[in-house]
């Protein structure tokens, strides 16, 4: 029999697509149990073939606060992705063919919709430009994100396809050396010795003003030899970064003026870092006194470090490990071998296997 008491509760077994399937049914009734267990293989036979129930759809709107309460859940420590999320899933519920659809309804053609008129707005008020698409792809790979999770949450049993926008632009902006001291001349203090960080271990922004005086190695400061980065954007954050001797130098210089904080940059109290915000505006003061483009943002400094550790032979795996890259198609972008290189491998290459070849014995013939 299919339904079967134990204890005080009626159970429920039988074989479905293959699985058993036996649980209880929390009843004490015969009779309430046997439609219980008749509902049950319905529902399942149901969603075997793509059909769900209505009123277990959600909105999108609705969807997106248990989703947002799900992400400051797992990313509490990372605020700024917790506010980066909470934006753009806002962005996406004020589109009203998006808010107010349930999960099921967002199609392709609802969300082709929504690109041509995130596209046509304004970047900001009274202004010609319109929304960049890179600012359209980050509200699309939100909704990408979103629509997976309805799906592992088992609310919807189709992931529309979402397409990115082409044309997005990238960050290229380096430094050359003449610049560089230019830059650093024009920066106050703090934004000084935390751009040296930058340009010198490649730290991200919020590395950056995550350091504190127990992440550089080893202890006493005059023979430490590389800093610890914890944590930060991607898995492979958390690495150990080599000191240059410019860096080193501020560490010990930051390390006399400072005292009674356990981080390398306090902010106004010194329980607590600098915000990188604060670290932006100066940037852009010192970047307006100097009449650099907008295309010199504080990220630059870390894409200055990976191009010249690319430009010095350095091999993508390596690249990956010092910045903490989340995979190695991202290092790879800095590498770019000049036909000298790549003629000089090939030359490597052929003498190594013209030695192995001599060193072999030769082979006796029949």
């Amino acid at each position: 029999m299919s339904v079967y008491k134990r204890g005080n509760y009626y159970w429920m077994r039988f074989s479905f697509d293959g699985r058993n399937i036996q649980r209880t049914t929390h009843l004490t009734d015969r009779k309430a149990a046997v439609d219980y267990e008749s509902v049950f293989r319905t529902r399942l036979i149901k969603e075997g073939v793509g059909i769900l129930d209505a009123e277990r759809i959600p909105t999108f709107t609705d969807f997106s606060k248990r989703l947002l309460a799900d992400i400051s859940l797992r990313k509490k420590d990372k605020p700024r992705t917790v506010r980066f999320y909470a934006f753009h899933l806002d962005v996406l519920s004020g589109f009203e063919p998006i808010g107010s659809a349930r999960l099921d309804h967002i199609t392709e053609s609802v969300i082709a919709r929504f690109v041509a008129y995130r596209s046509d707005l304004p970047i900001r008020k009274k202004s010609k430009a319109k929304m960049s698409a890179g600012n359209v792809n980050r509200s699309l790979a939100t909704l990408r994100l979103a629509l997976r999770t309805a799906h592992e949450w088992r609310l919807i049993n189709r992931i529309p396809k979402i397409r990115l926008l082409k044309g997005e632009r990238k960050r290229t902006f380096t430094l050359d050396y003449e610049t560089e001291a230019s830059y650093l001349a024009a920066c106050p203090p703090l934004l000084h010795d935390a751009a040296l960080l930058m340009l010198d271990a490649g730290l991200r922004a919020g590395e950056t003003i995550g350091l504190r005086w127990v992440d550089i190695h080893p202890q006493p400061l005059s023979a430490a030899r590389y800093l610890h980065v914890r944590s930060g954007k991607s898995a492979n954050a958390a690495r150990h970064i080599p000191l240059t001797k410019r860096v080193h130098a501020m560490l010990e210089g930051r390390c006399n003026k400072l005292s009674g904080s356990a981080h390398i940059f306090p902010g106004k109290t010194p329980n607590a870092p600098v915000l990188v915000t604060s670290l932006d505006h100066m940037h852009r003061a010192a970047r307006k006194t100097l009449n650099l483009g907008p295309e010199f943002v504080l990220h630059s400094l870390r894409h200055t470090y990976g191009t010249r550790l690319g430009t010095c032979g350095t091999d993508a795996f390596t690249i990956l490990r010092l910045m903490g890259h989340a995979n190695i198609s991202t290092s790879q972008r800095y590498i770019h071998p000049s036909q000298q290189n790549l003629d000089s491998s090939m030359q490597r290459m052929e003498t190594t296997a013209e030695k192995a070849r001599k060193a072999l014995k030769p082979v006796a013939a029949d």
